[in-house]
Parts: structure tokens; C-alpha cells; sequence
């Protein structure tokens, strides 16, 4: 059986599996980012000074430090920690910021 969702890539909880509260709510984490996803900006490379929990940016190009790799990448604050998320082939996006790209 597959670890994750097709499309989402959400976590699927296993037979047998301890704490499967843990996977549910990581699911539903992602799942609140994703459906009507606004994003704050989509020209920031480096992790923001000041941030709230549930703020999403898109990853500019030559992102760094731990937005290194992850440029075109969602990024939303979940749970205290940021979490990247990978959008797919014809995702739509809207960021706030007026010089957001598209994806």
C-alpha cells in the first residue's frame, strides 16, 4: 500500500500504525493550505522576519537557506514549523503581492 496520496501527496495512515492521530492531522494540515491557496508574496527567497502561523509564501528563484532547492515551492507555516509543498501541473495560485509570478 502507498505511503501517500496520489495528487496530494498527503500522508495515508498505515495498518498497525501508532499515533495515528499524528498522520490524520499532518493531512489536514495540508489539505487547509492547499484548497484556496493565498499566497502573501512570490518574490521572497529567505524566510521572513515576521510571520503567523498559516501564512503561505511562494518560494522565488535562488531561494536560500532552508528554502534552498525549493524555488517555485509553497511554503506555509504549519504547526510552528515550515512545511514545503510541491504544486502540481496546473495548480492556481493566487499570491498578493503584485509582482507574483505565476505557476
Amino acid at each position: 500500500m502507498s505511503q501517500t496520496t496520489n495528487r496530494l501527496s498527503l500522508p495515508l495512515i498505515q495498518s498497525a500504525q501508532a499515533h495515528k492521530h499524528v498522520t490524520h492531522n499532518e493531512a489536514l494540515a495540508v489539505l487547509d493550505a492547499l484548497v484556496q491557496p493565498v499566497a502573501i508574496d512570490a518574490d521572497r527567497n529567505t524566510r521572513p522576519e515576521v510571520h503567523s502561523e498559516g501564512d503561505m509564501h511562494i518560494v522565488a528563484a535562488g531561494g536560500s537557506g532552508d528554502r534552498s532547492g525549493e524555488d517555485g515551492s509553497l511554503v506555509v507555516l504549519s504547526n510552528g514549523g515550515w512545511v514545503f509543498l510541491r504544486p502540481g501541473q496546473g495548480w492556481t495560485v493566487r499570491a498578493l503581492s503584485l509582482k507574483a509570478p505565476s505557476l
